[in-house]
């Protein structure tokens, strides 16, 4: 969640200003005054925005990276200034204090405003809550401990901010205040203490939708996995009593290892196949699981009555991204044909009649073209990893294929749309002397591998 970090000792009094002269601004007539109180707000915490923004993005604070963050930032604010009901006729000052308790990530100006009162108040229980907070963002488990020897109830208080969040949701560095997203080296000491101190493993928090738990959101954080802890953590939560099936544990309706393959968490999603999760055909072929893939069709190559159309269509877009070819092509022999068969390809009707062999010369365009280059968005989304200058071709192969494959258009559109979203992605250099890219690990799709799949499945 983005939201803005509060000082160690706010004053509310600063803020009733910041909304008065937020006001003043959207009642002028200069176009230029929202833009000039934009760069004031933001300029008054520039630092740790661009540290989180850097952290976030996988990539150094550079200059560079101080310049674009401004000017995004600034950006930013100005958008939502303009969407909001400041930007209508006869602006009030309620409308200007709602924008800023949104700002840093408060549901109303009262909720905010009685967040910054209480932790004036040093031994109040919303000023210890926030120093457990960060305690456990920074891995200081010896203060933690201290807070609560002191206030046993802080385990199972919940943030004041709008995703209400209790004490055990960040250690998952997910969903909560994006300042505070960090994963130290000690997160899995630290998440067995607090689940000691008596925290809820299956506590629900109101991030992305709501019903999210610590379950769902270790699993689809990137931050857990690149420290290389995320498996251990889900391990110290699942012989807690974390429920492996609760729907929308992940958040937008997803069950957990439907999050995983959302959010690009394949080894998470592999990981809790391992652990007895629950697969349907989608998931199953999103976790590299082609044992359990082939339990879906029947010999003659027809799906059982078990799964979807729908579940075979996203399945087969999620073994695609994910480079598990075991999936994609499948023997022969286990679907009783004489020779090698392809129950994707035969049950989702490529071409649908049509040879779509024109193609040809876009897949071999864009294989010459392609890079090694890998995007890496906000919080490490995407889980097609190539350079974004070579998502343009990509693209336009996308869009070419979906054209041939007839009635599957909904599919194929979706595909398409998260490769626009990886060409807008940001850059994530080796280091800061070279433009080349972090290597492509294991299990991920690069572009060649991509295209391979594609060229083989639209062929005769």
């Amino acid at each position: 969640m983005q939201a803005r970090p509060l000082p160690p000792r706010p004053n509310l009094e600063h803020y009733k200003k910041d909304a008065k002269d937020l006001l003043k601004a959207c009642a002028l007539a200069n176009p230029y005054a929202i833009q000039e109180w934009a760069e004031r707000w933001f300029d008054r915490c520039a630092a740790q925005s661009v540290e989180t923004e850097g952290r976030l993005r996988g990539v150094p604070v550079t200059p560079k990276l101080r310049a674009s963050v401004r000017h995004q930032e600034i950006e930013r604010i100005e958008k939502k200034i303009q969407a909001s009901k400041l930007s209508k006729p006869r602006p009030v000052l309620a409308d200007a204090q709602f924008f800023i308790a949104r700002e840093h990530g408060f549901e109303s100006w009262p909720s905010f405003a009685k967040q910054i009162q209480t932790i004036q108040r040093a031994n109040s229980k919303e000023a210890s809550f926030e120093a457990a907070a960060d305690a456990i963002t920074s891995g200081d488990i010896q203060g933690l401990k201290l807070l609560l020897r002191d206030q046993p109830e802080l385990v199972r208080m919940r943030s004041l901010r709008k995703h209400r969040a209790p004490l055990l949701h960040y250690v998952a560095a997910n969903g909560i205040e994006d300042f505070r997203q960090k994963t130290p080296n000690n997160i899995v000491e630290i998440a067995e203490l607090l689940l000691d101190a008596g925290g809820e493993v299956d506590a629900e928090s109101d991030v992305y939708s709501g019903g999210c738990t610590a379950l769902g959101l270790v699993a689809t954080s990137v931050h857990p996995e690149r420290a290389g802890v995320q498996e251990a953590l889900m391990q110290i939560l699942l012989e807690r009593g974390a429920v492996i099936d609760k729907p929308c544990a992940a958040g937008n309706r997803h069950t957990v290892i439907e999050g995983c393959l959302a959010n690009g968490r394949a080894r998470a999603a592999q990981f809790l196949a391992s652990r007895g999760v629950r697969l349907n055909l989608e998931t199953a072929a999103g976790a590299g699981r082609a044992d359990i893939v082939k339990t879906f069709f029947q010999e003659d190559g027809r799906l059982e009555p078990t799964a979807s159309k729908q579940q075979l269509q996203r399945g087969f877009l999620w073994a695609c991204m994910y480079g598990w070819h075991e999936v994609v092509e499948f023997p022969g022999p286990w679907c009783g044909r004489s020779r090698p068969s392809r129950p994707w390809r035969d049950r989702l009707a490529l071409g649908g009649g049509r040879r779509p062999r024109q193609h040809r010369p876009v897949i071999d365009q864009t294989r010459r073209s392609a890079g090694r280059s890998q995007p890496v968005g906000r919080n490490g989304s995407g889980t097609c990893r190539v350079g974004f200058r070579q998502w343009r071709p990509c693209q336009r192969l996308l869009v070419s294929i979906r054209s041939a494959v007839g009635g599957w258009r909904q599919g194929w559109g979706w595909m398409v749309g998260m490769a626009g979203a990886a060409e807008r992605a940001a850059w994530r250099p080796r280091d800061s002397s070279s433009r080349s890219a972090t290597p492509v690990r294991s299990g991920d799709m690069n572009l060649q591998q991509l295209l391979g799949l594609f060229s083989v499945l639209i062929e005769d």
